[in-house]
This record gives structure tokens, sequence and C-alpha cells, in this order.
């Protein structure tokens, strides 16, 4: 069925099958993203029990809306083959994971602090899901879990009569997992058999190994209706006796001997491992990447006859829209070298690699390619987030932080620090080596980072294409421009210094069309008025009000940006508010003032009144110092409510007037410490 059309998906390759239907990755234009698609097999399409379990499944799926289980995105019933349209995860399932070694224990609580409040939200809408094993749980590329193929579930309670589907007598399962009641084909089973087969994976995960593991399937059912658990502990010597404990409660052949829920076993499981999940599984990311990678080169090789170009891939396949970041260190070996000896600084390259990878790690990225003293990362290639060129820009802040407490004792602080760090963004050509099964990057993008890091002595140096994502959130200064050949057509490319992460950072959305920066055109007079009254501001502290109007879409929203990035770059010192009015705002009083207080200190829609309270003081008191009468006032204006901090005896009046002298107040003492910049767009 590859290289065809199913309705609006174009079927791109096989992911698995079994025995009622076969899932295959697709493309949907419209949304330009990957899917997966579970469509019931040609050989059990007059199976009407197959036909309705499948739709059923549908159905099932669709009354789950929880974070944790694979949504539905689409189904249709009454195609010549149905179809059920699913979330697309490229970091295959747990059962890949597994195969490629054992998790550590905090990442096994990970897991499982995922797995366990899915399940039972599942029993809570009546649903039991009859199948829980490794290869029925999805993990993505940040080791998120999401449990899926519900194809099996029996409903439970009032709508079981209606919708059950399994005769008496008849099991249903896996062998493996099977609970004894479910072995036995019992119609009563209830969500204390998901709980059983829960058991068994935390024993798999534990110790590498099955808990019963017979030479046929009817052998390892009779051994789950007859044998002992075994101990864990013996098999896995690093765990605790008391694991065995919770494990043989977990899988208790009476259901009522078990854990009543999901999440309790899961919560004994993860107290006797240590009490703590970790929040950075590396190694099960690590594990859901090469699944990701051996699963693009199965379904390279399915795809390898001739098919429509269209079909066979997409540009998001391909040319990705990523941040590198090109770092060379070869100035501190030199320095290693010539102080401590070759060896050392030998050893000193190897500790200094691996911290800046797991840097990288941490910082939602990865590491492409390493040279003997220098390294490529990428943010973007797998996993896309929209502050990848920030994480990426903090990373090669943190890198250059490292090697310079490395080098202290060494050089003098007018010396440069021995890195040079290039940051970039762009497309990229990402291409699979079929003999390896690594993943290369390569393009103009990855050529000018280290072209930009060649010139950054002892710097991190970022293109505008990666400033244009960060300005707002660091400090940033102009550098001298790059000349290049040909890069777009330039001759020139700018580049910007970066020293720190701002405080209190506030991001500057670029303008234009979505993805791509555009030039203003036609107000660079209007702009020039702009700069002149920030300098008469500035360097002469006199009071400056600009006013531009015009229709609606001539271009004032775009100035006051073009201004706001031209300001960012400025060495003055100066505060900064910002408000952009909103048609929501129009029957609010003081709506724009709120909106003020809420940007500048960062205070949210939900946040409670303890919260936005606290948020108020810190913010006063950074500004001005602590003026905590101060910050009740401006919250009262701005609508905020945490009333017990004023005089409620008082008249609401006074309490009023006293606010508008006290926001009066406030900007007058921020004009006394550094200039005041405050920006109102479409007011």
């Amino acid at each position: 069925m590859i290289d065809k059309n199913l309705g609006p998906y174009e079927l791109i390759g096989e992911i698995g099958k079994g025995g009622m239907a076969t899932v295959y990755r697709a493309y949907q234009p419209s949304m330009d993203r990957f899917v997966a698609i579970k469509i019931i097999n040609q050989s059990v399409l007059d199976d009407e029990e197959v036909r309705e379990r499948f739709q059923r499944e549908a159905r099932l799926i669709a009354r789950l809306e929880h974070p944790h289980i694979l949504p539905v995105y689409d189904f249709d019933g009454t195609h010549e083959q149905p179809y059920i349209v699913m979330r697309y995860l490229e970091g295959g399932t747990l059962k890949d994971v597994l195969n490629q070694g054992n998790l550590p224990f905090d990442e096994i609580t990970f897991i499982l602090l995922q797995i366990g409040p899915a399940l039972d939200y599942a029993h809570r809408q009546g649903i039991v899901h009859r199948d829980i094993k490794p290869s029925n749980v999805l993990i993505d590329l940040e080791g998120n879990v999401l449990v899926m193929d519900f194809g099996i579930a029996r409903v439970v309670g009032p709508a079981a009569n209606r919708q059950g589907l399994t005769a008496k007598g008849v099991s249903i399962g896996t062998p493996d997992y099977m609970a004894p009641e479910q072995i036995m084909g019992l119609t009563d089973l209830d969500h204390r058999a998901d709980v059983y087969s829960l058991g068994v994976m935390v024993f798999q995960m534990t110790t590498g190994q099955l808990p019963f593991a017979g030479d046929a399937p009817m052998s390892t059912m009779l051994m789950h209706l007859r044998e002992p658990v075994p101990n864990a502990s013996e098999i896995n010597p690093e765990l605790p006796s008391s694991l065995d404990d919770v494990l043989k409660r977990a899988m208790a052949k009476e259901p009522a001997d078990r854990y009543d829920s999901a999440q309790v076993l899961t919560a004994a499981v993860t107290s006797v491992l240590g009490g703590l999940a970790t929040t950075t599984p590396s190694k099960l990311k690590m594990a859901a990447q090469e699944s990701a990678i051996i699963q693009r080169r199965r379904l390279s090789g399915e795809t390898s006859t001739p098919v429509r170009a269209e079909t066979r891939t997409t540009p998001s396949e391909e040319n990705r829209s990523i941040t590198a970041i090109y770092a060379n260190a070869a100035e501190f070996t030199e320095i290693i070298e010539l102080i401590e000896g070759p060896e050392a600084a030998r050893e000193a390259m190897l500790e200094l690699k691996s911290d800046v990878a797991e840097c990288v790690d941490q910082n939602g990225g990865l590491v492409f390619n390493q040279g003997e003293h220098d390294i490529l990362a990428l943010w973007g290639a797998i996993v896309a987030r929209e502050d990848d060129a920030e994480r990426a820009v903090q990373t090669a802040l943190e890198i250059r932080k490292s090697i310079n407490h490395r080098v202290t004792g060494f050089l003098s602080e007018e010396e440069p620090v021995p890195v040079r760090i290039g940051v970039n963004s762009g497309l990229a050509l990402l291409s699979l080596a079929e003999d390896t099964g690594t993943f290369t990057a390569s393009g103009a993008t990855i050529s000018l980072a280290s072209r930009v890091a060649d010139n950054a002595d002892g710097l991190v140096l970022i293109t505008h294409d990666t400033f244009r994502q960060v300005q707002g959130i660091f400090e940033i200064e102009p550098d001298t421009p790059i000349r290049m050949r040909q890069i777009g057509g330039r001759a020139f490319v700018d580049t910007y210094r970066v020293y720190e992460q701002k405080p209190r950072p506030f991001r500057l959305k670029p303008r234009g069309i979505e993805g791509v920066e555009t030039r203003m055109i036609g107000r660079r007079a209007e702009l020039e008025q702009l700069q002149k009254a920030f300098f008469n501001a500035v360097e002469e502290s006199e009071t400056q009000m600009v006013t531009v109007v015009g229709d609606p879409g001539v271009g004032k929203s775009r100035l006051l940006y073009e201004f706001a990035s031209w300001a960012e770059l400025r060495p003055e010192m100066y505060f900064i508010f910002r408000v952009r009015s909103t048609p929501a705002m129009t029957n609010r009083p003081l709506a724009l003032w709120r909106d003020l207080l809420s940007f500048r200190f960062e205070i949210l829609d939900d946040d409670p009144p303890k919260i936005v309270r606290e948020k108020m003081e810190a913010g006063i008191s950074d500004l001005i110092g602590e003026e905590p009468e101060m910050a009740h006032l401006l919250g009262h204006l701005a609508g905020f409510d945490y009333p017990e901090d004023l005089d409620i005896s008082e008249d609401p009046k006074d309490i009023a007037n006293r606010a508008k002298r006290a926001a009066v107040s406030f900007f007058h003492r921020l004009t006394q410490v550094d200039p005041v910049v405050l920006q109102l767009d479409d007011i």
C-alpha cells in the first residue's frame, strides 16, 4: 500500500503490522505534519467482529483525553479499508528502548509516573486496557510516554453490556503480560488486570527479563496462573529486596490482593527505588533517538523503489529549520599543554567535551560532530521548539563560562577566553547515512556558524538570523560584519556579541510573514523621529512623547518593532515597559496598565493573589528598593485582587487617588536612576 493516497493522507512507509491492522507513517499536507494511520488488513475485512472492534477502538480513544494517551486525529469507518489517524511519534516504543539495555532507576520511575496516571484516568472512564505491555507504550524524542492500542480494551460498568465484544471463556491479551483472570477468560475482570500487567512491566524494566517465560504461550500462561513471582533482587542484585514485596503484591494471583490503582503501584515502586524520578531522562532520550534512526532507516529502505517525488519525502524531512553552534577550543588545549603537558591537555579536552555534550543535551540540543578541538551541536534537527535559538545561545554562554573557569589562574583578566563560538540559524540539510545509521547535517547555515566562530576571539558571536529570535533576552551589542563571497546575495553578514542573559528578558517577536522577517518599507522618516526622541530623552534628560497615527495596516506596529530592535542594541541603560492593546481591552478600565505591569513583572493570568503580590513586591524592590505599600497600590490600580493589604475602611476614591499618585511617583523615581521607555501599541 506504499505510495498511495488514503483520503487526504499520503502513505510513506509501514511502521508495524499485526493480525488485525497495519500501521503506516503518513504525511498530511493540509496540516504539514506526519501522522500514524492504522488500517484494517485486507485479510480480515469480512470479519464483522474485527470491523466492530476497530471502530470501537476509535470511539474509545476519542473519549480519552489525557496527555499520556495517544490521541486520535481522524477516523473513517466507511472507507473500503477503515482507518484511524493518530499522532505520529518518532521515538518508537518502550520495547524498542528496553531492547537497547536497562534504564537507570530514576528513569524507570519517570516512565511509570506517566503511565500510572494515564491508566487510572482510563479506568475512571470505565475502560480496562487489557493489553498493557512495552510495545503499547510509545516514547517521543523527549522521553515523554503515551499509552496506545486500546483495540482489545473492555468497557466496564453500566456501558459494558452495550459495548462488550469478548465472548465468555475467551482470553484476549499478550500471554507474557496477562493477569490470571484474563487468562481464564473471566468476564468480570476490572482495572486490576491492568495493574497486574504494569507489575510485569516493572519486573521487566528493573531486571531485564520477564517474570514468567515458558517455551510456548500456553506454558507461559500456566506459569502466570500457578507459579509464584520470582524475586527480582536475585536477578538484579542492585535492586532492594523491598521491591520484591511490591512486585508480589502487584502480581498477586487474586485481584483483591493487588494494589487498587496504577498510581498506588507507581508510588510504591518509586519509594523503594529511592523516592526520586529524573526530570532529564538522558538515556531514555538517547534510546528514543536511536529508535527513530532505526525506524527512518527501515522506512527509507521500504521506499527505495521509485515513488512520486511529492510523496517520497517532504521538505521537512530533509531541510530543517535549525540553530547551529560551532565551538573551537584549540587555544584552550594549547594553553593546558604549554603549562601542564600533552597528557594533561588531552585529558582536559576529553573532560571538556563530556561536559559540553551534557550541557547540550540538558538544553535540548544534539551533538552532531566532534573533532579534535571542536564541536558542532544542533537544535531543531530532530525535535523543533519555539525557543531553540534561545536554548542554543544559552548553551554557548555556558560553554564559554566553563572554559573560562578552567583557565582561571592561567590567564590574566585582559586576555580573551580561549574559545571561539559561532551561532547561526536557518535551514540545514539532514541526511541519513545508510552505512552507519546516523544523521549528517550540511548547508550554508552550518558553514556560516563555523565562519562566524573564526571571528569570535574569546566571544559568543551570533548572526542576525539568530539575533532576531533572541533579541530582548540577552545582553547583546553589534560586532563587525563578516564579509562573505555569497550568502543569500549579501556581501556582508551582520554579527552580534552576546554577553549574558538579561535578569528580566523581554522577547521581541519578528514582524512580517510567519517565519520570515521582512524589511520595513516607507517608514524611515518616522523611525528617525523616534530615534531622535530617544536621544533627547537619554542625553538631554527631556521627557519625549511621540504619537504615531494612521489607518489600520499602514505599519504602525511594524514601526514600533523596528524601533524596539534598534533600541535593543543601544549601549545606553534604560528601563523598558511595553504593552499592546487588544479588542478585548475595550471595556476593561485600566487594562493597559494591568498588562503593562503583567509584562514587566511576569504576572500570569492564572497566578493566585499571593503570587501576584509577591511578584509585584519583588519587582518594585528590584527597580527602586523595598516599597510594599507602593506595590499594593499599583496592583490595586491594575485590578489585582489582594485587598487585605489595603485599609478597606478607606474611601474607594481615596484609595484610587493614592494609587494614581503612586504610579506617578513610581515612574518619577525610575527616571532618577535611568531613562524610561514606555511603548504603547494599538491604543
